[in-house]
């Protein structure tokens, strides 16, 4: 049996349940019944998963979801004139955020599949760690006392106290220099506005435009690379500098041809 064959049938399965519960009513509630039929499908029908073909056949049922969402609240004679406009760009896929809810569908449906390729596979991973090693590594991770974040340049990692993190958040939010206090979420506003922007655009630019608009909108998430220099050095970076070795505490000098 081909390899792909798994994926054609995952694929063919979750479309013909899709279109009988639509994504209104059927996104949520089939999530758990199309991630079992994944796994039953890899431990009953293949012998090996074709991850490159699985993957591609995933991706493009969530195109085909996405369009189905896209196309679905369209008026008769908007998606006939948009269809057409479309069928010429075969590659056409609406961008995620447009519904919330099939944006959940689709990473849970994505994580399951992740899931399963994985275990087939675990046969030919090996771990570079140690018990111990990884142990420690799950220990800091759920050490919700301290807060890890890459630093924001040079590859390195730093580790702070959560408070300070938080009180170092805070300090910044507060300038409002850079930043000021809203008595309200503007989405709704700016979605409006957005919305009578694109109405100034050529007509032939609207269809593309709109499809970028989201149909659950949302205010991002507020984070912080943090930038820590050890105590005595100057606030620049400078000619020379070390590097240390975490698990051995030695230090490597490094040599920058140019100085600051």
């Amino acid at each position: 049996m081909e390899a792909s064959i798994d994926a054609i049938c995952v694929w063919n399965v979750a479309v013909q349940r899709f279109h009988i519960h639509g994504y209104k009513d059927g996104v949520s509630r089939e999530i758990g019944d199309l991630a079992e039929f994944v796994e039953e499908v890899a431990r009953e029908i293949c012998t090996k998963l074709d991850d490159i073909g699985l993957y591609s056949d995933v991706e493009e049922f969530f195109r085909r979801m996405r369009l189905k969402e896209y196309f679905h609240d369209k008026e008769s004679t908007e998606t006939t004139m948009d269809y057409n406009n479309r069928k010429k760009n075969t590659n056409f896929s609406p961008a995620p955020g447009r519904n919330a809810k099939l944006d959940s569908y689709i990473e849970s449906f994505l994580l399951r599949t992740v899931s399963l390729t994985t275990k087939q596979n675990q046969k030919k991973m090996f771990h570079n760690l140690s018990v111990q090693e990884q142990m420690a590594i799950n220990d800091l991770k759920n050490n919700h006392a301290i807060t890890i974040k890459p630093a924001d340049k040079g590859g390195a990692v730093v580790i702070m106290n959560t408070q300070d993190y938080i009180k170092e958040g805070d300090r910044q939010l507060s300038d409002d220099k850079y930043y000021r206090k809203l008595n309200e979420d503007p989405t709704k506003e700016y979605t409006s506005q957005l919305r009578e922007l694109i109405k100034s655009f050529p007509e032939n630019l609207h269809l593309e435009l709109q499809s970028l608009i989201p149909t659950s909108p949302c205010m991002g998430t507020f984070y912080m690379l943090p930038k820590i220099h050890k105590a005595g050095n100057p606030n620049y970076r400078n000619g020379n500098s070390h590097r240390t070795d975490l698990r051995t505490g030695r230090k490597y000098p490094k040599t920058s041809s140019h100085q600051h």
